[in-house]
């Protein structure tokens, strides 16, 4: 019985691990860029739009990010399906 609870408390700890590189430490570039790309076509200028500012905050389960352009501000909530796996979806908060 001791196995199981090593095992279960290993399987936990290397999942959190897991977790926290994925949503925190890992490189943001493809998730900067797709955010960006939401927040342009949620404005509905594409390319047009003069970016200002972009602040981002990453957490274990969520990243918010906030894109100033010359029209308007935007903030993006992104969130992976399964914490750690899939790729980030990004859905316009205000």
């Amino acid at each position: 019985m001791k196995w199981f609870w090593s095992s279960l408390v290993s399987l936990l700890l290397a999942s959190t691990v897991w977790v926290a590189y994925a949503n925190v430490f890992a490189d943001e570039s493809a998730l900067n860029a797709r955010a960006e790309q939401a927040a342009r076509a949620h404005l509905g200028c594409g390319v047009e739009c003069a970016l200002v500012r972009m602040e981002g905050k990453r957490g274990m389960y969520k990243s918010m990010l906030t894109f100033t352009f010359k029209q308007a501000t935007i903030e993006l909530a992104c969130k992976r399906p399964y914490f750690a796996f899939g790729d980030y979806d990004c859905q316009v908060e205000r």
